[in-house]
């Protein structure tokens, strides 16, 4: 069943904002910080101790094997993205392109969902081909395209230099 809603969510943290008072008050080898530490430990923020852009990935799996042992399964993984530098983020310019792209596709379809994820999916894929790996499947066919590659298609042009 799709609800739309939230279904679960988990939180990752590498710092304890109660740990690093008590390391600084205490001393973190000192045996009154161990002492406090057996104390606190079952309710530490720290739940991630592996590098920070493997915490999204770490908990995606841990939604992951509960919801199937709940017998369920996800159709959208929504995540944050803040786990410090993002390697190969996109640049504003193709945030703003895309977003066009994509809110020309919701228009283009207000009464048929089907037909707006199809052409938020082909939108997708076309602003990801490379002449290695052409994506243009989804994106519509015919000589009136916005796609050059299906316009080219439909036009009967040579698809070796557009490819």
């Amino acid at each position: 069943m799709l609800t739309g809603y939230v279904v679960d969510f988990e939180v990752m943290s590498k710092v304890c904002r109660h740990c690093s008072v008590a390391k600084n008050k205490l001393g973190q080898s000192s045996a009154e910080f161990s002492i406090w530490y057996e104390g606190h430990k079952s309710e530490c923020d720290i739940n991630h101790l592996g590098s920070s852009t493997s915490m999204e990935m770490e908990a995606a799996l841990t939604l992951w094997k509960r919801s199937t042992s709940l017998g369920f399964r996800y159709i959208t993984v929504l995540s944050d993205g803040d786990c410090g530098k993002a390697h190969g983020s996109l640049k504003k310019a193709t945030i703003k392109k895309l977003t066009t792209y994509y809110q020309k596709a919701i228009l283009r379809n207000k009464g048929d969902v089907n037909a707006m994820k199809t052409a938020i999916y082909a939108t997708l894929l076309h602003s990801i081909s490379t002449d290695a790996k052409s994506q243009h499947s989804m994106c519509p066919a015919g000589e009136n395209s916005w796609c050059f590659y299906q316009s080219a298609i439909a036009n009967g042009e040579n698809l070796t230099i557009i490819n």
